[in-house]
């Protein structure tokens, strides 16, 4: 499966270093995560014709292996407090799926190229697998990133799947299959594109309250 997806990017590579989240839910923001071995990782997936790495708790050892997380909001949490840190630092869209097998669930994550408004997401499912929802960030700080656009609803509609976002606030949205955009629409101020943008519906822990992700990391 090859998914186009249209997004606003740059990039270069980040080294070993903390990420600083104030109220991350779930996922490890304090941990530190090798940046530079896992584009390696990601390119050299993008380049084979092997299954796209899946990723468990332990990001450094993906794999058919590797060990789940609980719920689907747990793998998208912790793919999001890895990678919104590098997104927003070097504004780089990251995208990937968020994958199912035996009640477990684990994610897959894409990079956007550099210089370029577009990501493109290459997945081989490993037998066994199957497609639960899809994440990604918006790179750095602006105010439409805070939205979903029409590429994003259109993802939704196409797989209909739930399509998760986080942004430079450390907010995590989701839009889901049936949402129709009554109550979701964006304010009268916000950037319009074809049908509009879509602030989608702020996700909450099994507490209630509303999740913040990771935003920056200590340089």
């Amino acid at each position: 499966m090859h998914i186009n997806h249209k997004f606003g990017v740059l990039l270069g590579l980040m080294l070993v270093s903390p990420l600083i989240c104030a109220a991350a839910g779930v996922g490890e923001c304090g941990a530190t995560f090798d940046y530079q071995l896992h584009h390696q990782l990601i390119e050299s997936a993008r380049r084979s014709h092997q299954a796209t790495p899946v990723y468990g708790r332990d990001p450094q050892r993906p794999g058919a292996a590797a060990i789940g997380f609980n719920s689907e909001l747990e793998a998208v949490t912790a793919a999001v407090n890895l990678y919104n840190p590098p997104s927003m630092a070097r504004d780089r869209e990251y995208m990937g799926a968020v994958l199912e097998r035996h009640n477990h669930f684990y994610y897959t994550v894409g990079e956007g190229k550099r210089g370029e408004d577009s990501i493109e997401l290459r997945l081989l499912i490993p037998p066994g697998f199957s497609i639960v929802a899809f994440w990604h960030t918006h790179g750095a700080p602006a105010y439409k990133r805070k939205f979903f656009s029409e590429t994003d609803q259109r993802l939704v509609r196409l797989h209909h799947k739930p399509f998760y976002l986080a942004d430079f606030t450390g907010s995590l949205r989701v839009l889901r299959p049936a949402d129709k955009g009554r109550g979701l629409k964006a304010s009268e101020d916000a950037p319009r594109h074809r049908n509009g943008f879509l602030r989608g519906l702020l996700v909450h822990s099994a507490a209630g309250v509303a999740l913040n992700v990771c935003t920056s990391r200590d340089v």
